[in-house]
């Protein structure tokens, strides 16, 4: 979640409940966790994680099939190669 989560361990119930108190109570700090927790899920969105994957086959690939990561590559992703 990099910084898009406040983190404690899970035994120490005093640090969980100082971090549910300071979302509660300190709305800059609430608002910028949502926007960064947006952030985060947008690297999993699935045409995202599709290209991620079909460029690494692409890599790969080197040619040797054809090029039909390279097809199915420019098919997924969001944006240009």
């Amino acid at each position: 979640c990099g910084d898009a989560a406040l983190y404690a361990s899970p035994d120490d119930p005093d640090a969980w409940f100082d971090h549910i108190m300071r979302l509660a109570s300190e709305s800059e700090l609430r608002a910028r966790m949502i926007g960064r927790g947006y952030e985060e899920v947008e690297r999993y969105r699935w045409r995202e994680s599709a290209a991620r994957y079909l460029r690494a086959m692409a890599a790969l690939d080197g040619g040797e099939y054809g090029g039909s990561c390279n097809l199915v590559l420019a098919e997924a992703s969001p944006e240009p190669l």
